[in-house]
């Protein structure tokens, strides 16, 4: 399944942010940004995240929308994204949706790559993301695309 969720803030019941995933695990990691890893990483998102922890709530997750269908919920993330700013919610969102930072501009971008320069994630969460991925096979279309995204391309040389 894949659902387009809302965050809401619970002083005001308003959702203020839209987001899509295959899990619905998924809306409770944007409280990664709360960990000490996550300093100087800031976007509305992550500030509105910890200002409400810092006021003593937790944001809570509502299903708008959910489907078996990726490419329906891209569409419908769209959708409940540019319908929240026509009905004036105060949304976080940077882009408008459809599959991460499809339209993120230059600026944004830019920030976002500053944000993260030089920074290496710790031992435990290399290690958890590691242990997440071991048994995982990648599928011949996967691979097919992967393949041709490289073909053409000349491997680096490392030097020794």
């Amino acid at each position: 399944m894949f659902y387009v969720y809302g965050l809401t803030d619970p002083r005001t019941l308003m959702i203020r942010y839209i987001g899509m995933a295959s899990n619905i695990r998924r809306p409770r990691r944007h409280a990664d940004c709360l960990k000490s890893y996550w300093d100087g990483v800031t976007s509305h998102k992550t500030n509105w995240i910890q200002e409400l922890s810092r006021a003593g709530f937790n944001y809570e997750v509502c299903v708008l929308e959910e489907s078996t269908s990726r490419e329906e919920l891209q569409q419908a993330e769209i959708w409940w994204i540019a319908f929240g700013r026509a009905c004036g919610w105060p949304l976080t969102n940077e882009t408008d949706g459809g599959d991460g930072q499809l339209n993120a501009s230059e600026a944004t971008r830019a920030l976002i790559g500053a944000a993260h320069f030089g920074k290496t994630m710790p031992d435990e969460v290399r290690d958890r993301i590691s242990a997440s991925l071991m048994g995982r096979s990648t599928s011949e279309a996967t691979r097919e695309k992967l393949r041709i995204a490289q073909t053409g391309k000349r491997k680096k040389q490392v030097s020794q």
